[in-house]
């Protein structure tokens, strides 16, 4: 697995990555999931990059786009519990 950090936000505009509005970086599901997450220790540390950018996740192999999680906030947490069965779907099929 490799992870991409994108300050200059090139693969952010090229998956089509926009900045969240209000209620999707304050709204009250972001509270909530904030409230859950500060109950198990994990707090939020220095604010890095641009505080607005919406996250994305993709699943990329060569030039095909495997899987991906569209955030409906930044609290949002995709499942992951598909992954294995699509991975094996699509080396299957090659």
């Amino acid at each position: 697995a490799r992870a991409v950090s994108d300050p200059s936000k090139v693969f952010y505009k090229a998956f089509g990555l926009g900045r969240g509005s209000f209620k999707q970086v304050f709204g009250p599901e972001v509270l909530a999931c904030g409230l859950r997450a500060a109950s198990k220790g994990h707090i939020v540390g220095k604010v890095v990059g641009d505080p607005w950018q919406m996250p994305g996740l993709f699943l990329v192999q060569g030039p095909d786009v495997l899987w991906s999680h569209d955030f409906a906030h930044i609290g949002d947490h995709p499942d992951l519990t598909a992954l294995p069965a699509i991975v094996a779907e699509r080396s299957v099929r090659k």
